[in-house]
């Protein structure tokens, strides 16, 4: 979803309905196309192990019926190997050794049913081993995409061609074979429609909610990441900052003068004075998801890789531009104090608010005619409990 950074509001209600339409447009994307979305390990393990083991069994029992040799004893070394390698893709999917990816799994799916048309070809017209086919089909059905099911149908119709063709133009045969197709074609379309529904009904569930996760860290009144947003960017920032020993700043700011507005002209004009401040922010930082708003009148700018130098710029800039840029019914101007914090190695993420805050009192307390437009920030490096 694309964050409300810019500054605008998210009404509740459309909220709501914007999640619901981009969830289920998502959830048919991800089961139509080869992006993971659907894939369930679990379920494919055991189904795929049960699959490929039953196969193996099957397909063994037919050769004591039906001999793969029609184009010579060296048939039974095809066969072994076919049983053989579906055994042992039986036993690694049934094992839980290894992960388990969607491309490694299709190609061992199509290699076997590569296996069986080969087999279906060494044996006599009467073998039944295109019979097993429609097993390997239907569980890549099941787990796979509706594409990938496609191109294994081909795979398993063009593999059957030369049985046919060595078979000879026996009618029969043909139309037995036509008759098979047109089941299979039944049976696996009935699969795919299933298998599209719930995946569609399951991955439009999973993406509303983790549509609604990323609403939950947004303030609805600026579009600005809200408390939980800032709290958890912050907590990021510091392990990368020391992780590759990067400066990285914190810009805490409160409005001046901004509970008179609310009294005057009413919370409607506060609210729409709250807006404008957001889009400043976001303008002047150039970057929507490192702005906060941290509660009422007060917002948070985080800075990765940012001096204590570099930030004091940002701050000057923040402050010409929200005087330059909020108005409010009656000419009014709002300004806005803001603290700086830089990180320490052994500050946690409450010390380093508590930096930061203690340098906004500092700001506060000093009178707004006598900040020009370079004036130096009062920056702090103290440990303790930050404002609240």
């Amino acid at each position: 979803m694309t964050r409300a950074g810019a500054g605008a509001p998210c009404p509740g209600a459309s909220c709501r309905w914007v999640v619901m339409l981009r969830a289920r447009r998502d959830a048919v994307a991800a089961t139509l196309t080869d992006t993971g979305e659907q894939w369930e390990h679990a379920t494919t393990r055991w189904m795929g192990g049960l699959v490929f083991l039953l196969c193996a069994v099957l397909a063994g029992g037919l050769l004591a019926l039906v001999p793969p040799t029609a184009e010579g004893e060296w048939g039974w070394n095809v066969a072994i190997v076919v049983i053989g390698a579906r055994i042992v893709a039986a036993t690694w999917l049934l094992s839980g050794r290894g992960p388990v990816r969607p491309g490694r799994v299709y190609a061992i799916s199509l290699l076997g049913i590569a296996g069986l048309c080969a087999l279906q070809f060494l044996a006599s017209a009467d073998a039944f081993y295109h019979d097993l086919v429609l097993i390997d089909l239907l569980y890549v059905a099941a787990v796979h995409t509706p594409r990938r099911t496609a191109v294994a149908s081909v795979l398993a119709v063009g593999g059957m061609v030369p049985a046919l063709v060595r078979s000879g133009p026996v009618t029969v045969t043909w139309a037995e074979w036509g008759a098979e197709a047109i089941l299979w074609a039944l049976v696996l379309g009935l699969v795919v429609v299933y298998t599209v529904r719930a995946r569609s009904q399951r991955d439009a569930l999973r993406i509303a909610s983790r549509q609604a996760s990323a609403l939950a860290r947004i303030d609805v009144l600026t579009g600005l990441g809200n408390r939980r947003s800032f709290d958890e960017t912050l907590e990021r920032e510091l392990s990368a900052a020391r992780r590759h020993a990067t400066p990285l700043s914190v810009l805490v700011a409160d409005l001046d003068g901004f509970n008179p507005v609310n009294d005057r002209h009413g919370h409607p004009a506060g609210d729409e004075a709250l807006r404008q401040v957001a889009h400043v922010l976001v303008d002047t930082v150039r970057r929507p998801d490192a702005c906060f708003r941290w509660g009422g009148d007060e917002f948070a700018v985080v800075l990765p890789r940012t001096s204590p130098e570099a930030a004091e710029l940002v701050a000057n800039r923040v402050r010409a531009a929200v005087a330059d840029g909020v108005h409010v019914p009656g000419g009014h101007r709002l300004g806005i104090s803001v603290g700086i914090a830089d990180l320490r190695a052994d500050q946690v993420p409450a010390e380093l608010l508590a930096a930061a805050d203690e340098a906004l009192l500092t700001a506060k307390a000093a009178r707004p005619e006598a900040r020009g437009p370079s004036w130096r920030f009062p920056r702090v490096q103290a440990r303790g409990i930050a404002r609240r």
